[in-house]
């Protein structure tokens, strides 16, 4: 099978790769791996922001979609570094020339967990796939030398408010005992349940549907969400 299959390759490959055309013609079937991470923490721009533009199969545009430098940020909560060396425009008694200080301006990091990859639907008891999303997110927290850590429960519409009430604190409780015990004892860490508030769909979109249907339309709202406040 192993020559028949070469065989194939060879009569097949249009010479396109020259790699590809010499593991073909010693015997060898050339392979290639693709890998997808998932972010693990939301994107945070300032508006304008250097952007590639939409579409283009995934290739960002030349020149960029906005070529304006992004703008100094605001004074308020930012340590100033050096005045007259940022690229900013505006004015101020710290700018020379018209160049404004390099500001650092810290941002709460926020990231939504689905429930769904944390627990089973009902449960508060994490899962394997749950524990590593977590063990991402320590890991985060630990290089980024956090000093604070929110987290929040939240579930569906479906069920007693009571209930949705407690299954949501015991997540948000698991979530923050399982940062306790994977190395950020020494971070100040909040749980707190929410229940069904906040839902990210409508729960008026869900109505009417079989259970199984319904559990899958309110999903979003099944979540844990994890502040790193400054």
């Amino acid at each position: 099978m192993r020559s028949l299959y070469a065989a194939y390759l060879a009569a097949q490959d249009a010479g396109t790769d020259t790699f590809a055309t010499q593991l073909i013609a010693a015997g060898r079937i050339p392979m290639v791996s693709q890998i997808t991470l998932q972010m693990q923490s939301d994107a945070y721009e300032q508006d304008p922001v250097l952007l590639p533009g939409a579409g283009n199969n995934g290739r960002p545009v030349d020149p960029p979609a906005n070529p304006s430098p992004a703008p100094d940020c605001p004074a308020t909560g930012c340590t100033s570094v050096t005045p007259g060396t940022g690229t900013g425009s505006g004015g101020g008694s710290d700018c020379i020339d018209g160049h404004c200080p390099v500001r650092d301006c810290p941002v709460a990091a926020r990231t939504t967990l689905p429930a769904d990859v944390l627990f089973a639907f009902g449960s508060s008891n994490l899962s394997a796939a749950g524990m590593a999303s977590l063990d991402a997110l320590v890991a985060y927290a630990r290089d980024a030398g956090v000093s604070a850590i929110n987290v929040l429960g939240y579930t569906d519409q479906i069920g007693p408010d009571g209930i949705n009430q407690a299954l949501s604190q015991a997540r948000a409780d698991a979530v923050r005992r399982y940062f306790l015990v994977h190395g950020l004892a020494g971070v100040a860490i909040k749980s707190e349940g929410l229940g069904a508030s906040n839902p990210v769909i409508d729960p008026t979109r869900c109505t009417g549907m079989a259970l199984a249907a319904q559990q899958e339309c309110l999903k979003a709202n099944r979540r844990v969400v994890v502040e790193f406040p400054q």
